[in-house]
Formats: structure tokens, sequence, C-alpha cells
């Protein structure tokens, strides 16, 4: 009788303990017999460890294998993150086939730990497998062209967009710009146009040298607005920059009424908005058409119920009320026209009623169709 090696009967129960231990980790309780597509990966975790900003993507592999019978078909990998994109070598495989799904990271943008999720679906067992990439991203150190991302001219400036947005009507507010000279003269800063009496302009340096940083405040007065609703302005801030002398800013801000504290007395009595429908539809319309929709508002609270503003969303769009008081228990009818010239295709108006019922001053209204430009698609 042959008696093998001791050497080589430690080797042979290592590599039985080895196969024993992967398939120990595989579930058979619902298919032993494996004749089911079984999606098995060698590794489903890849730590990348420390990665630069600057270094660009990184890509790593994961290795999976059908050990059944039956073909296993993959309908689908999805990600997590945009940072991430992966590739696959095919997407049928049959019994004792491999396949290799790519990944890829890009640490642009990112900083810190991460830890990113891809799911694996398939028609097999198990039919979502869940995959991860791990690591670590050392961001890149900001350059001062970095911080002034808009480039306008040879003045570069942190935004041209601020929105303020929800401002008391007794409330004061601000925001800094910051502005950077990336030219080789200096630059002068002159002012704003388009600028109302509530909106103020205070600047730490209005003369910037080349290469030099400055700012201006942005001071937004809600007390002088003596308005509600959404406040949008287009200004301009002058330079004598010879490229672009004008930079284009965008302020916005929305303006609530500041209500008297609520005690028990007054929410009881407060006007309460109630609309019978908030969101219309007309369907679908011929191009050039208007459309003319009403919407009921009743107040279900004791105090009259007062329409502080209508605001629609659009140059396009026009909104009345047969009455701005309404008393308790009755109602208003507010009317929505829109007209359709100059659009197509799918298309949503937002109509805002600003009121005096302090629980829900703000009231969205909507409507919304389908517009065609050929009279036979009606």
């Amino acid at each position: 009788m042959f008696t093998p090696p001791l050497r080589l009967l430690f080797t042979g129960i290592f590599v039985l303990m080895q196969i024993g231990f992967a398939f120990a980790q595989i579930d058979l309780s619902e298919n032993y017999s494996l004749k089911k597509g079984f999606l098995y990966f060698v590794n489903r975790s890849i730590d990348f460890g420390t990665i630069k900003e600057e270094d660009g993507i990184r890509t790593g592999t994961f290795v999976a294998y059908n050990i059944a019978k039956d073909p296993l078909v993959i309908s689908d990998v999805v990600v997590g993150c945009g940072c991430t994109n992966v590739e696959y070598s095919k997407d049928t495989l049959f019994g004792g086939d491999s396949i290799v799904i790519t990944v890829t990271y890009n640490p642009a943008g990112q900083k810190g730990k991460f830890e990113k999720a891809l799911f694996v679906y398939n028609n097999g067992m198990p039919y979502q497998v869940f995959l991860t990439i791990k690591g670590e991203t050392i961001p890149r150190e900001k350059t001062v062209l970095d911080k002034y991302s808009t480039n306008l001219g040879n003045l570069r400036v942190t935004s041209m967009y601020h929105d303020f947005g929800f401002l008391y009507e007794d409330q004061v507010d601000t925001f800094r710009i910051g502005m950077y000279n990336a030219g080789e003269q200096t630059i002068k800063i002159k002012g704003i146009t388009g600028r109302p009496a509530y909106i103020i302009l205070n600047s730490d340096n209005l003369t910037i040298e080349p290469g030099k940083e400055s700012s201006i405040e942005i001071v937004y007065d809600a007390r002088q607005v003596n308005d509600l609703g959404d406040m949008i302005h287009y200004l301009n801030l002058v330079t004598d920059d010879y490229y672009v002398p004008e930079v284009p800013l965008n302020i916005n801000a929305h303006i609530l009424e500041r209500f008297p504290k609520q005690t028990k007395r007054r929410i009881r009595r407060n006007p309460v908005v109630q609309f019978e429908e908030k969101e219309k539809s007309y369907g679908r319309i011929l191009k050039g058409d208007t459309v003319k929709m009403t919407y009921t508002l009743v107040n279900k609270g004791k105090n009259p119920l007062i329409i502080r503003k209508i605001q629609p969303s659009c140059g396009c769009t026009a909104s009345s009320s047969d009455k701005m008081e309404i008393p308790s228990g009755d109602s208003a009818i507010i009317t929505v026209n829109f007209a359709t010239a100059g659009r197509s295709g799918e298309d949503t108006k937002v109509i805002t009623i600003i009121t005096n019922d302090p629980a829900h001053p703000i009231s969205k209204l909507y409507l919304n169709g389908f517009i065609v430009e050929n009279p036979n698609a009606l």
C-alpha cells in the first residue's frame, strides 16, 4: 500500500482547507446543487491607500467566477459616486468562466478618507453583490487662481452670484466677494450700477495692485425694501479694466414678513390659507395659444386673510385675484394667464402667493402641460 510523504499530505490538507474556506463563504441553503449560476468574487474590496489629488486616476480590478453549471448574466454594475467608473470584460459567464471588473477612481475635487460602493446585479446567486473601494485622498494645495475661480478679464472674483436666502423685512445681512488682480496694471473699482438704495457697497480697497487681493462687502438692508417675496437684482461692478470693465453680479433675496409673537390667542384667531387645488394641468396645447386657469383660495381662519403679493415665476405669466382681502370663511378666485409663445415641450410655471397667514405665509401654485408646434400633435 502506497503511503504519501508527510509533506505532500500536509500540502493536500492545506489545499482542501482553502477550498473549504472559500465555499464556506457561499450560502448554499437555497441551491445546494449549484446548478443555478453563482457569482463568486475572489476579492470584494480594494484599498487604494493614500492618493494625492494631483496623481490622477487610480485603477483596480475585481475578479469573479461562475462556479455553477448554468450560465450567469450580469445585467448591470452600478456605482454610488460620480468619481467612480467601471468596465467589465463580458456580461455572460458560462460554468467556470471568469470576469474582470475594472474600477477607476478620480480623486479630483475629493479629500479625506473615502469608501465607495459598487453593486453588481446578475441573474444568479446572489442577485446583488456589494463591492467597495476605499482609501484616503490628499487634496492638492489650492492656488490663488483656484480661490478666485471666476475669470473676467484681469479681475478675478470668488463669485458673481449670491443668494441671501430668506430675510425678514427688518433684517440686515452682508456678503463678501473676494477680488484678485491677475493682470499687470492697477485696477480701480468705480462702483456698482443698477444698485437699489437698500444694497450698499463697502470695499476694503478700491485700488488693486497687480498680483494683489481685495474684497467688497455687499450689504442688503431689507428694512428699506418695502416689498415681500423674491428680489432679483442684476448689477454690474464697474472697473477700469481694459478687457472687461463691467463684472456682472447677480444678487437675490426673499423677503419675509415679520409676524408678532404667536400666542395661543393669536394662533386661534389667525387667518388660515387653504387652496382647493394647488396644481393644475392644461394638457396639450398649441404653441402661441394662451392658457387661462383659476385657483380657489379659502380663508379657514378667524381674522381676514390678506394677499400681500402674487408673484409669477415668469414674465410670460400674468396673475390676479378677484379680491385681496378675504373674510373668515370666504374665498377668492386667483386667475392665471400663461402665454405660450416662444415655448415648446413640457413646461411648468410656478405662482407664489404671499399672505398674512403666519403659519403659511408662502404658498406655491403650479401650472403644467405640454406645448406642441404641430396642430396634428394635439
